[in-house]
């Protein structure tokens, strides 16, 4: 009967066959963290703001609508009346259409602002001739806007990803120290089982006092090993609550009674080729986020040195009308308003140096750029050279557990029929109990290291 006892409980400890009444599984958490995390929800607002930003700079080119209303009346005279009302159109190309109408009238009027009786209306063109001819504030802006709208989404998967990957491996950790938990609580009621029939066996004359004492002591060494493997698994708990979060924004605690899947189920053989891996590196500056970023600030470096190197130009503005006289046909030549504008600071020391100073940032990003592809496609390299190793590990480690479970075996039979001592009976499951943490630690490790690998190429989203 106790040989059935301690075969039952061995079987339990090697199979995990432990009630779990309510697990939480890998995909409920990680969509509970997708659905409901806060920096989930942050992440959300990078193409939000992106969005925005473009909004504001495409307003550099709406339509402007201007009007203006003067009077004064003295001494029950009226000194004047001045109305004017604008409307100004302006294109990409630094072409600006606008149209208006003037009207003014009084005693005391300015002889400058006489104008006919009905007013006058008048359309035209403002041009840059000069400096903001191929670029200016309004089109540089909105360039790097669409390129900080384009941004936003590979900076959204880098965001989101970071978080993922903490996520992943806050459940794996938790499935390990669960698992090492209850590894423990087998062994202290093996130990406790072993140390009671060792105790009886001692009563009645089968065994010397000394293997009492090393039976107690192995129970207590397991008892002192449960209690640090308690403490691990309730802080790992603590942590996947702090991933987890409501609908409505709160924070959620896990139940004591909510477990993870079994870590044995995370025994799963991947696929990821060298194939594959070549054909990522070889295509790095394609898509992924880090090095995108890099390139796309870049880019709007570019529009920012096309924007410095038109400020080298003089500025020289026409601006050009036509008036309407219904006493004369609507465009008379003679029937206009022009205005040219000329201005250049000598010698340009403010525009060059602000030319000078991109042209570095962009050397300063093209090094950036470089060194990041290094850094990020050897940070590939390492996560599949961790991959290929740990699989290889883990069929080792798996024959290893059960070699040891096999010798843990024979050698409880042997002390059963007298032919062992306590001593190796609890040497054999020490080597047990360390094979199969060992065993567990790689299959963590190895799923570790395919989601980092999955990281590192800025794939990991679900």
């Amino acid at each position: 009967m106790k040989n059935l006892i301690l075969l039952i409980i061995l079987i339990i400890q090697v199979l995990g066959l432990h009630a779990q009444p309510d697990t939480l599984t890998f995909d409920q958490f990680m969509i509970a963290v997708k659905n409901y995390h806060p920096v989930t929800k942050q992440g959300a607002l990078i193409p939000q703001f992106a969005r925005q930003n473009l909004l504001m700079a495409r307003g550099g080119f709406d339509p402007v609508l201007g009007a203006l209303y003067d009077q004064k009346s003295f001494d029950s005279k009226n000194y004047w009346t001045i109305m004017e009302s604008k409307v100004q159109i302006p294109t990409w190309y630094g072409i600006t259409f606008q149209g208006g109408y003037q009207y003014a009238a009084g005693t005391y009027l300015d002889l400058s602002r006489t104008l006919p009786v009905m007013g006058l209306p008048q359309a035209g063109v403002a041009v840059t001739l000069g400096k903001g001819l191929y670029m200016d504030e309004r089109r540089s802006a909105l360039k790097q806007a669409k390129i900080f709208n384009q941004a936003s989404v590979y900076e959204q998967i880098l965001f989101l990803n970071e978080l993922y990957y903490e996520a992943i491996k806050t459940y794996l950790d938790w499935c390990y120290t669960y698992a090492q938990y209850q590894i423990f609580q087998n062994a202290v009621e093996l130990a406790r089982i072993r140390y009671n029939g060792v105790k009886v066996s001692f009563q009645q004359g089968d065994r010397p006092a000394i293997d009492t004492l090393e039976a107690f002591l192995l129970l207590q060494s397991r008892q002192a090993s449960l209690l640090e493997a308690q403490i691990e698994y309730i802080n790992a708990r603590y942590k996947v609550s702090n991933m987890l979060w409501t609908e409505d924004e709160k924070p959620l605690e896990l139940r004591e009674n909510v477990v993870p899947i079994p870590i044995i189920t995370l025994y799963s053989k991947r696929q990821w080729t060298q194939d594959s891996l070549t054909n990522l590196l070889a295509n790095l500056n394609d898509y992924h986020p880090e090095i995108r970023l890099i390139s796309m600030k870049g880019e709007q470096l570019e529009v920012e040195r096309k924007l410095k190197i038109s400020k080298l130009f003089p500025e020289l503005d026409v601006n050009y009308n036509f008036l309407y006289n219904p006493n004369q046909p609507m465009f008379f030549p003679n029937n206009y308003k022009l205005g040219v504008n000329f201005k250049i600071p000598i010698p340009l020391r403010e525009s060059r140096g602000s030319l000078g100073m991109t042209r570095v940032k962009i050397l300063e990003n093209q090094y950036k750029l470089e060194a990041k592809t290094l850094e990020v496609a050897n940070k590939i390299r390492s996560y599949y050279n961790e991959f290929v190793n740990y699989s290889e590990q883990l069929s080792l480690y798996q024959q290893m557990f059960i070699n040891y479970r096999y010798l843990f075996l024979a050698e409880l039979e042997k002390f059963e029929l007298g032919e062992s001592s306590v001593f190796l009976v609890n040497a054999r499951e020490l080597k047990l109990i360390e094979s199969e943490l060992k065993f567990y630690e790689v299959i963590v490790k190895y799923n570790k290291a395919y989601y980092g690998l999955m990281q590192a190429t800025g794939r990991l989203l679900f």
